[in-house]
């Protein structure tokens, strides 16, 4: 197995709308995303 680490932050509004474009143009067919509670408050 392979991990890869990919850091491309998008902070504009609307960027969740990026995410598909962004891991086909990496070559990612298998993402993992982690957050926690206090990431998804803060949106």
């Amino acid at each position: 197995m392979q991990l890869r680490y990919f850091n491309q932050p998008h902070f504009e509004n609307g960027s969740l709308k990026l995410i598909s474009q962004v891991l086909k143009e990496q070559g990612i067919s298998r993402p993992l995303i982690c957050t926690d509670p206090g990431l998804v408050q803060s949106v």
